[in-house]
């Protein structure tokens, strides 16, 4: 799940209805949809889906492999032998690259062909990887995993001083900057995310950005390699330590020459770089607001040969996200949220249609016939959609949770509005319980903003 409404009413019942309540079991018994990634024939996706055990308290990720026309059954892609996530294709269509964990060792990078075999791993670093790229016509990979600036990738000296640390008996944490921990973890230990090429022939690893030691997204690194794996396109803070302001800015860089800073003219932070099919241009996230959380991320567009950039959807009133261009270059699809939910559009030829609504709709992947996406609302959890090009509605791929959902009963929801004392129109959504009527008295609670309250009140229709 991700960000819902402003306001959201639910009535509390504890009424008997026909079909099964929903539960905190039930919610543990979903499968979680997770990173997709489209064939490059646009035929099959491969999914990441997750399962948990609740007794155990464990959950565990498997890839498996969907038809989009749904002709044939899922099929199970090899596993590294614990959890599997972040699938990408190789060019051919064949190997399947992910994220794989083994007991006791960090995420590594493995390959598998579906249909001949088990899983290899690709890399067996001290550190985990974390996300990853496949460039150069699947030659090589770039991939990320944190490490010291003195240390890049000499792997041996990073293993002894994880193992320094981990034995040392004073886990004390010393920082003198502004950063210290954020949200449940410490960001004190020094290491920094590196990106770095891999031979998948040779199974050679070179680090390209050697002594790189700027702060970078808390929530990760965000950046992206061009298509033949000759330049990097990165954000990160451009401000010195203590860090008493941050402005996280993009920074393009050719393998092995020097690093640009390509956004020093926006005081505010710049974010989420993806290159074009070429490699001219980048889109973006564009904050116009100096360390202000809750600005609106404005989807960029910047000429590398010119240095230009521009708003790509200025009419649009909220926020944009998982921007993609598609193989030709010439069309961007991202989100946008609006009025609680979060829509799908497409940027071609300087206009914005849009795509699908309703619910929230993410991580759109363009194919040659169309595009997929996940979708989700209050009803029904996420699953992948495929709305091929000239169709009038969008077809469903996976059906992870209808079993498991088919006799519960979710009441109903609305989407109303109401006036602020100043008159401002505030949306939100009333979600209804099973055999909810009109006529009766229930308990509701309000949930704004994060901020969770109980009121008794007689509401009505």
């Amino acid at each position: 799940m991700r960000r819902w409404p402003t306001v959201l009413l639910l009535f509390l019942t504890t009424s008997v209805t026909a079909k099964t309540a929903f539960t905190v079991d039930t919610l543990w018994a979903l499968e979680r949809l997770g990173p997709f990634a489209v064939s490059p024939d646009g035929a099959t996706v491969a999914v990441t889906t997750t399962t948990f055990d609740h007794d155990a308290d464990q959950g565990v990720s498997r890839i498996r492999l969907f038809d989009v026309a749904g002709r044939r059954s899922p099929r199970h892609v090899p596993t590294s032998g614990g959890s599997d996530t972040r699938p990408a294709w190789h060019p051919d269509g064949r190997q399947l690259f992910f994220l794989g964990t083994q007991k006791g060792k960090p995420s590594q990078l493995f390959r598998a062909t579906p249909g001949r075999g088990g899983a290899r791993a690709l890399t067996d670093l001290p550190m985990a990887v974390t996300s990853f790229r496949v460039v150069e016509d699947g030659e090589a990979i770039v991939f990320e995993a944190p490490t010291w600036p003195d240390l890049n990738a000499d792997f041996g000296k990073v293993r002894a001083r994880i193992a320094e640390r981990r034995d040392d008996k004073t886990q004390a944490r010393i920082s003198e900057t502004r950063v210290l921990r954020y949200w449940d973890h410490y960001v004190t230990d020094g290491r920094v995310p590196h990106l770095f090429r891999l031979e998948i022939g040779s199974g050679k690893i070179v680090d390209l950005l050697p002594g790189f030691d700027r702060l970078t997204g808390f929530d990760g690194f965000e950046w992206d390699v061009s298509a033949d794996g000759q330049h990097l396109v990165y954000s990160a803070n451009a401000t010195a330590m203590p860090y008493q302001d941050l402005d996280f800015d993009l920074f393009l860089k050719r393998v092995g020459g020097a690093e640009i800073r390509l956004t020093q003219d926006n005081p505010a932070d710049d974010i989420r770089p993806v290159f074009s099919p070429d490699g001219t241009r980048i889109a973006y996230g564009r904050y116009s607001r100096a360390a202000i959380a809750s600005d609106f991320v404005r989807l960029t567009l910047m000429d590398l040969r010119t240095r230009e950039s521009r708003q790509l959807a200025p009419d649009i009133d909220g926020p944009a996200s998982d921007w993609r261009f598609d193989a030709s270059g010439e069309r961007i699809y991202f989100s946008a949220e609006r009025q609680g939910r979060i829509d799908l559009h497409q940027w071609h030829d300087g206009r914005v249609l849009p795509i699908t609504q309703g619910g929230v709709v993410e991580a759109a992947q363009p194919t040659g016939h169309g595009v997929v996406y996940g979708q989700q609302d209050f009803t029904h959890p996420a699953d992948l959609w495929v709305l091929h090009a000239g169709a009038d509605r969008p077809r469903r791929i996976t059906a992870l949770n209808d079993a498991r959902l088919a006799d519960i009963d979710f009441g109903h929801y609305r989407d109303v509005s109401y006036a602020a004392p100043d008159g401002t129109q505030l949306q939100m959504f009333v979600a209804y319980p099973p055999g909810y009527e009109a006529s009766d008295r229930r308990a509701a609670v309000i949930l704004s903003h994060g901020v969770y309250r109980t009121v008794y009140s007689n509401l009505r229709d």
